[in-house]
This record gives C-alpha cells, sequence and structure tokens, in this order.
C-alpha cells in the first residue's frame, strides 16, 4: 500500500503550506543539517490519513434454501453476520478546498470514506470521489470545511536526476505520520503494468 504512494509522490515537487516555502539551495551547496526537519514541518500538516468502508451487500439466494429441508432449519441457524470491509491509506492535500490526491485502490468501492488530518484531531471529514483511474492508481477526493487546509502543490518530475534527494511521507495505518529519505535511484523505467494499456 505504501510503496504505490511513494510513487506517487515524485509528482509533488514544490512545497507550499499556507504560502510557506523552502528556499531552493544551489548546485553544490551542502544540504543544511535541517533541512528535512523544515521540510516534515511543511509537508505534515497535508498529510492525511484515509479510512474507507464497505458495506456488506445483501447476499445472494442460494437455491438449495428454497428446498423444504433447509426451510425447516433456517430459524435455527440464525442470521447470518456480515462486517463491512475497511481499509486504510494515505493522501496529501492540493488544494486549499480540501482537494486531496490518494490511490484508487484505497477508495476503490467505498461505501464510506473518512479523512482525518492529524493524529491528535479528533474530528474527520467525509470525503467525496471526484475522480479516479485504475490504470494509473491514482484517485481524487474531496472534503469541505470552514476553514482553508494545509497544501502541497504539485510539480513536475522531468527536472528530477538520478542520485538528487528525495523524502516519502504517509500516514498509512493511522499510527501517525511517517517519513523516511532516499535518492532518485533511476529515471524514465518502463513499469510493465502501465505500459500493457
Amino acid at each position: 500500500m505504501i510503496k504505490k504512494v511513494i510513487t506517487s509522490l515524485f509528482l509533488i515537487y514544490s512545497i507550499s503550506t499556507f504560502g510557506k516555502t523552502l528556499e531552493p539551495i544551489k548546485g553544490g551547496q551542502p544540504l543544511p543539517v535541517d533541512r528535512l526537519i523544515k521540510l516534515a514541518e511543511l509537508v505534515n500538516p497535508a498529510v492525511v490519513n484515509i479510512s474507507t468502508a464497505q458495506l456488506p451487500k445483501a447476499p445472494q439466494m442460494d437455491p438449495r434454501m428454497q428446498d423444504p429441508f433447509f426451510e425447516f432449519f433456517a430459524p435455527f441457524m440464525g442470521p447470518v453476520q456480515r462486517r463491512p470491509a475497511q481499509s486504510l491509506g494515505t493522501g496529501f492535500i492540493i488544494r486549499s478546498d480540501g482537494l486531496i490526491i490518494t490511490n484508487n485502490h484505497v477508495i476503490d468501492n467505498a461505501d464510506v470514506i473518512k479523512v482525518q488530518l492529524t493524529e491528535n484531531d479528533s474530528e474527520s471529514y467525509e470525503a467525496e470521489v471526484i475522480g479516479k483511474d485504475a490504470r494509473t492508481d491514482i484517485a481524487l477526493i474531496k472534503i469541505s470545511g470552514k476553514k482553508e487546509f494545509p497544501i502541497v502543490e504539485l510539480g513536475t518530475s522531468s527536472t528530477l536526476k538520478v542520485g538528487e534527494w528525495v523524502a516519502a511521507f504517509g500516514n498509512p495505518f493511522g499510527h501517525g505520520h511517517s517519513m523516511t529519505k532516499g535518492i532518485i535511484s533511476a529515471i524514465g523505467r518502463e513499469i510493465g503494468e502501465l505500459n500493457r494499456f
């Protein structure tokens, strides 16, 4: 789950939260020791936890249940308990009115989508699906609120170079924000799952 979210993170190029941005580092300059700390302070407010539920559907009538023998025992068997299917994922607010980018597999076939902004925020928002694409595993959902939400701005991956530092953020399991760092290991790779279409 988190691996696919990390893939989409390469699209997040310029970071902005309520108009705050990080100053770019010129080529050849060393990475400041507090650079990743400041990056986390800017990005984490726009990282959300997404929980979904797929409500149980009415079971199809088994033809055998129409047999008088089964009808006799049906009252003793009791009702079949069906629990809703649930899943957790993560996403990023990309517009101050509550537009969120996430993975399609997180919200696909969900009847209820809840969004929580931070682990300290007890309020959750109900989201609606704006659009989704199974092939790229990307989806847009939207929440509504009486305030402007913090955002990360989408950029382009066309200027990335192998060896550049990158950071991945998420909140996929509802345990709070997580962050990891690494480098661009390759660019222009052909992904068979996408190229089949």
